[in-house]
């Protein structure tokens, strides 16, 4: 079901990095992500998570607890120039 859920999420989002963990056990209720796409630039925090919750309630895939994070490609870089 990650994988689903991670092919999804590139596809809605158009992301250029996706990581989806189940964190439940393998049951598929609990996920964590990360999520990188150009699509949240200038978009607040929750505007971020609806908009990755809306692509899973349209893929049809529901799950019961999410961990998210909502990341777009300058903050990627910003991240990782330590």
């Amino acid at each position: 079901m990650a994988d689903a859920l991670q092919s999804k999420l590139v596809a809605a989002l158009q992301a250029t990095h996706v990581e989806v963990v189940d964190v439940s056990g393998g049951c598929g209720a609990k996920f964590e992500a990360v999520i990188v796409s150009p699509q949240f630039e200038g978009k607040k925090l929750l505007q971020r998570h609806r908009q990755v919750l809306s692509s899973v309630l349209e893929a049809n895939i529901c799950t019961g607890s999410r961990s998210i994070s909502c990341i777009f490609d300058a903050e990627m870089n910003e991240e990782n120039s330590c």
